[in-house]
Parts: C-alpha cells; sequence; structure tokens
C-alpha cells in the first residue's frame, strides 16, 4: 500500500498516516492535533512513447473504471407494434394473372387480370383496413397492356394466314 504523507502545521514534520482513515485526529510528537485528509488520487501513467502509439493499450485493472450511471435511454418511446394489414386476395390474383399474360395466353389471362384487378379494386374501396391497392392497379394496367397487344398480335396472325 502506498504511503499517505502529511506535514504537521506546527513543526513542518512528515506524518505517515497511511494507517488511518480520513477524517481521524492524528497526533505529532510536537503535539499537535492533525485531521487525516482523504487520500490523493493514484498517479496516472505517463503518456506512451511514440514508437507504441499504435500499441494496444495494457488491460484495465480491477476497478480501475468506475460504473456507468444509469441513463434513461434517448428520444421518445418507440411506437407500439402495429399488425401488418391483410392484403386483399383478389388484388394478388390479379398481379399473378398480368404477369403471366405477359409470357403466354395474353388474349385469355389479359382479360382476367382485368376482371379480378377491377373487382379488387371494389372490394378495397369498401374495406379500407385491406392492403394491396397497388397491386390491384398494377394487374389491372397490365391485364388491359397485355389484352390489347394480344389483340393485335391475333389479328396479325389472321391477316397474314388470309393472305396466303
Amino acid at each position: 500500500m502506498p504511503t499517505h504523507i502529511v506535514k504537521c502545521t506546527q513543526c513542518g514534520t512528515d506524518l505517515d498516516v497511511s494507517s488511518f482513515a480520513p477524517g481521524q485526529i492524528v497526533a505529532c510528537p510536537c503535539g499537535a492535533q492533525l485531521t487525516v485528509p482523504p487520500r490523493p488520487l493514484q498517479a496516472t501513467q505517463p503518456p506512451p512513447p511514440a514508437s507504441q502509439v499504435g500499441a494496444q493499450p495494457p488491460p484495465p485493472q480491477a476497478g480501475a473504471y468506475p460504473t456507468p450511471p444509469n441513463v434513461p435511454p434517448m428520444g421518445p418511446p418507440a411506437p407500439p407494434y402495429q399488425q401488418a394489414r391483410a392484403t386483399c386476395k383478389e388484388a394478388n390474383l390479379a398481379l399473378i394473372f398480368g404477369i403471366i399474360s405477359i409470357f403466354c395466353f395474353s388474349i385469355i389471362l389479359g382479360p382476367i387480370a382485368i376482371a379480378l384487378g377491377s373487382k379488387a379494386k371494389k372490394i378495397l374501396a369498401t374495406n379500407p383496413h385491406l392492403a394491396g391497392s397497388g397491386k390491384a392497379t398494377a394487374g389491372l394496367v397490365i391485364g388491359i397492356i397485355t389484352t390489347i397487344l394480344g389483340a393485335i398480335w391475333l389479328i396479325v396472325l389472321i391477316a397474314s394466314l388470309a393472305s396466303q
């Protein structure tokens, strides 16, 4: 244990008060009464030499760091969890049929996508708790485009067969 030295205010004698608690009264050989002050903090280590600037610091000693205070979290509290809205089944089907009609059977699947998209739009208008408006619109638009392209393709096919 490091020594704790106190200088007498009357005679100037250095007294070792390491074995006494702070606040305890100690008598000097000259007869003066001294109160033991709190122990000074441990001296900190000097900064490392320039050659060790990038080196790893030594591991902390037990009790070297104070425990952090109990600080409440910053910012407003998180909003309560909201359950996801159910998606309209017809909107999903309209989008699926519209995408498939791009690749095959556009003259058949396009009108189905249009019918399901229109039905989904009506259902979504009456039930605001359902999600899927974007899917219904996408299925409707894709269905219209593929039906028009399919009809054009069918007209061109019939015209080319009739000219032969």
